[in-house]
């Protein structure tokens, strides 16, 4: 058996991610001037978190019969792509018929400070979904993933450390000038992310509480149908059947130093208590020890 070494198997992925996107990118140029094709506008907006289980769930809707979705997962149309227009966007999906229904599931969407009214303002009658995960674990999940990608390198207690400094202003900025694009905010907000109430309640006033479902990713891996009938239910599908319940784009978990879980999960702790209060309910999620 043949072992590739990893910064081959890296190269090759890499490439290989090129060439799609490549191909990908001439679709949607294809779409944009072909005469007289409608759009199907999205019902549903996955809005986030990053690490959560997003690319799951789309995976698991694409089991549904009635749904069909875009050319690609993540389209960064509210985010990073506002600039290309709305054409741009709808011709990531599928021609409008009866009877099926599509979602643009781009986990940066929750975090970015534009997308939210961005969003209502192109898609008023869009439904939210927000996923969430304890943020201790999405912390350090987003750090083994943004390593991995070759996005950070700092170790994770050295990238917590350089978070204040690294995100500062950044916020101020993108809502200043909508052109600019933040690395930093996108790739190294490590426990700034997991501040989910502040993010959730932007969502909620445009849209309004009833057209935002917050699930956990807790849930949804414990029970992956009963929040999938939540979910068609939400967007008035019909319930369907889940066949294939794998988990995708997941990473062996790497250990952390218990002191650094905790260090985390006191930052955290105070912004956690504020999302139990809103939501109703106790998420469970790690408290720092005492």
């Amino acid at each position: 058996m043949t072992i590739v070494p990893p910064e081959v198997s890296r190269r090759l992925r890499g490439r290989a991610e090129r060439l799609a996107y490549s191909a990908l990118v001439r679709t949607i140029g294809f779409r944009q001037y072909v005469p007289g094709r409608t759009a199907l506008e999205p019902e549903l907006l996955i809005v986030g978190a990053q690490r959560s289980g997003t690319t799951s769930l789309q995976k698991y809707l694409q089991q549904h019969p009635a749904f069909v979705p875009p050319v690609r997962k993540e389209i960064h149309y509210f985010d990073q792509h506002f600039d290309r227009g709305e054409q741009w966007y709808f011709s990531h999906f599928p021609a409008r018929r009866d009877g099926i229904f599509t979602a643009d599931a781009t986990p940066y969407y929750l975090f970015h400070p534009l997308a939210a009214q961005r969003a209502g303002d192109l898609l008023p009658e869009a439904r939210i979904i927000a996923l969430l995960r304890d943020p201790v674990e999405r912390a350090r999940s987003q750090h083994q993933h943004e390593t991995a990608k070759g996005y950070e390198h700092l170790d994770l207690e050295a990238a917590l450390d350089a978070e204040p400094q690294r995100l500062a202003g950044e916020m101020e900025r993108i809502i200043s000038d909508p052109s600019y694009q933040s690395f930093s905010h996108q790739h190294h907000a490590y426990l700034s992310r997991g501040r989910y109430l502040d993010q959730l309640l932007v969502w909620e006033k445009v849209y309004g509480p009833d057209r935002v479902l917050t699930i956990t990713s807790e849930d949804f891996f414990a029970d992956p149908q009963s929040i999938l009938d939540q979910v068609v239910d939400f967007v008035e599908a019909e319930r369907f059947e889940l066949r294939d319940a794998k988990v995708h784009n997941s990473y062996r978990r790497q250990a952390t130093s218990t002191p650094v879980m905790d260090r985390m999960a006191a930052e955290v702790d105070e912004d956690n208590q504020r999302l139990y209060d809103h939501l109703g309910r106790d998420l469970g999620w790690r408290r720092p020890s005492r």
